[in-house]
Formats: C-alpha cells, structure tokens, sequence
C-alpha cells in the first residue's frame, strides 16, 4: 500500500500540503541526525569504499539534524497564528486564552503522556526508583528542560516538547503585543530576548560545559525568537500585500548560507545563528505558500514526504529510544558498516515509521477526531485552519 493511500490525521483535507511537507523532512532530519549517533559513528578501519562514504555522506548530511527542531518550532508559530489573521488583520486578533490551552493541550498532551508511560516503563528497569520518580513529576509538569539532570533522561527528545508547550503559554502575550503595538513590536522584543540569552549563554557558560549550555541556550528565552519568525511568515502568507516569493527565495538562501557560515566559525551555541536560520526557515514557507494548491504536491516522493509529516508528531516522540535501541542490538550482531547501513535502510527505518504510525493510530488520531468534533460552535473560518494545521 503507497503512503498517499493511508489515512492522514482528522481533517487531512483541509491541511496545508508544504506545511506537512516541511513538518516531514524536519522529522527526517532530526531521526537521520540521531540515526548517525546511534548506528554510524564512523567507517571502521579499513573500510572499502562503499562503506566509507555512506558513513561520511550520512554523518555530514546529519550534522545539524538538530535544526529539524528549530524548522518545528518555526512551523509552530506559523500554525498557531495563521487561522488568527486569516480571519482578521493582526490589529483585530483577539485570542480567548482557555479555549486555547485547552485545544493546545488536548493536541499534544495525550499521545505525549503515552510515549512518557512507555519510556518510564522502559526506564524503571535501570533507574533507582526515587530518582525516576521525580524525574517523571518534572517530565509530567513540561518542567524536564529546566535542568541538565533532566533534560535528556526517559527520551532524549522530551525537552523539546516541555520548551513547545512553555511557547504556548506566551503566545498569548506576543498576539496582545502585536495587535497594540503591531507585528514587528512584537517580533523585536522576541529578537531581543533571544540574543541577549544566547550572549549570556556564550559568556557564562563554561567550554565544553555542554549541557549547562544546552539548557539555556534552547530555552525558551533563547528561541523565542524562531517562534516568532514563523509568526511573520503566517502574516505574509495569510495576508500578503504584494509577491513575496522573489524575496522570499532570496532571504531563506542568505539567510542560510549566513547561519551555516556562523556555525562553521562558532559551533553549535554561537550567537545570532539560530535567529538567521529562523529568518531562512520563515522565508522558505513564504516562498512555498506560492505552491499551495494540492496538485503542485502531487508526486509520489512529495507525497510520501507529506504523509511522513501528517504523523511527525507521533512519529518524533518514539524514534529517539527506538533508534537507541536497534542500533545497540545491532551492535551485538554485526560492526560491518555496509551491513549495518542494508539493515537500517531496508529493517530498521521502515520498523520506525511503521511503530509511529502504530502510535499514531491508537494515541494521536482518536484525540485528533474528538477535538474537531468538538469545535463546531467554533467560527468555520477559525476552527478548520487551527485545529487542523496544529
């Protein structure tokens, strides 16, 4: 069966084809980028050819996989103001906070405290009880990030869904702001915050203290900034005054090539470069918002792609362990790279996508369908573009 027959999450229809796009190869990204870490640390000695530079092709291709993370949360900003101000003009937005914590966290709380489940469970049998308890209290309350004893534990990949839900709580603040002062009030207090944290970061911090840095430096603070780009984004796409595509292309390739420069200088805590890969990633959804109509989405690997992205997020919270975990089997089976790169590629990725789908199925769609259908008194204009692009 072709991934364009199974079955997108509530509402697919209405979706937009290059956002779930874009939510598919941030999510190929990140799992390529701990694949590398989990299975190809590099071509054993004496590798032949083929070997050597399939390691090399994947470590570089995964080297900045974390930036998946980074296109996520600019996607976040775009999906939750985009129905907002396709409705109304920044200036009249108005958000009705309860509803909206409550939709946010009916969407990614449920299929979250099922992975958590899985993982404590997973965890209890290495990990002093006491300590996993209070671990878990962090992880339940989105708290875990705040800490380097805790932002790695039960799944590596927690942290960034205690930092997602922490930015729904300022959303609120940021659509006040902009619709008293306007957008760019808004988004320059975020540019603000965000490089006076990481300038902070990069003067405390110890070298090589890389998990104290880890911890401020992807705080919420820090990328506030990447939240609000894609905030820009919404409005330019939602409500655009003239074509932005031309300048678009040219931001996102700029903008790029400048935060891979920085990064190549600085590493991977330098200051600025997360904002000007925000700018690149906010850009690029302006440019592909051009090609919005389904039948420009149409071809087989585009659709496999868009597919992948309608199950990102259940996809994201169980891939981490998984890899982890086939890759330490592995280990004990064979350290013969091509080997390992046949089973990977032909065993191991179709495994994973297929386990998210499974988790997709029984704890992401059912609450996916409950709150659509619990949104008809919301205004259609609003409902169908929030609840299904988020």
């Amino acid at each position: 069966m072709s991934s364009s027959a199974l079955p997108l999450p509530a509402a697919a229809a209405a979706r937009l084809p290059y956002i779930d796009a874009l939510r598919g190869v941030a999510c190929l990204w990140v799992i390529l980028h701990h694949s590398v870490i989990f299975w190809f640390w590099g071509p054993r000695p004496g590798a032949g050819r083929i070997e050597a530079l399939a390691v090399k092709t994947a470590r570089t291709s995964s080297a900045i996989g974390w930036l998946g993370v980074n296109l996520f949360i600019v996607l976040s900003g775009f999906c939750l103001l985009y129905p907002l101000v396709r409705a109304n003009p920044i200036r009249e937005v108005k958000l009705q906070l309860r509803p909206f914590l409550r939709r946010r966290s009916w969407r990614i709380l449920p299929p979250y405290y099922a992975a958590l489940a899985l993982f404590a469970a997973v965890a209890a049998f290495s990990a002093p009880p006491v300590a996993l308890a209070k671990d878990l209290a962090r992880h339940v309350v989105l708290v875990h990030n705040l800490s380097y004893r805790t932002i790695s534990t039960i799944n590596g990949s927690f942290w960034s869904l205690a930092l997602e839900f922490q930015l729904y709580l300022v959303f609120p603040i940021l659509v006040v702001v902009a619709a008293r002062r306007g957008l760019a009030a808004a988004v320059g207090l975020t540019f603000c915050v965000s490089v006076a944290t990481q300038a902070a970061v990069a003067m405390l911090c110890r070298p090589h203290d890389w998990a104290s840095a880890a911890v401020w430096y992807y705080s919420l603070p820090a990328q506030w900034f990447t939240f609000g780009a894609g905030m820009v984004a919404a409005v330019l796409v939602a409500r655009p005054s003239r074509d932005y595509y031309r300048p678009a292309i040219a931001a996102a390739c700029c903008a790029g090539a400048l935060g891979l420069l920085l990064l190549a200088r600085a590493g991977q805590f330098g200051m600025v470069r997360d904002q000007l890969f925000a700018v690149a990633f906010a850009a690029l959804i302006v440019a592909l918002s051009r090609h919005g109509a389904a039948a420009a989405w149409n071809g087989r690997a585009l659709r496999s792609v868009i597919w992948v992205g309608g199950i990102s997020y259940s996809l994201y919270l169980i891939h981490q362990p998984v890899v982890h975990y086939t890759g330490t089997l592995v280990d004990r089976v064979t350290g013969n790279g091509e080997i390992r790169l046949a089973i990977f590629l032909l065993a191991a990725l179709p495994c994973l996508i297929a386990t998210g789908y499974v988790f997709h199925l029984a704890f992401e769609r059912p609450f996916l369908k409950a709150r659509a259908s619990g949104q008809r008194s919301v205004p259609p204009a609003v409902a169908s573009a929030n609840e299904v692009l988020c």
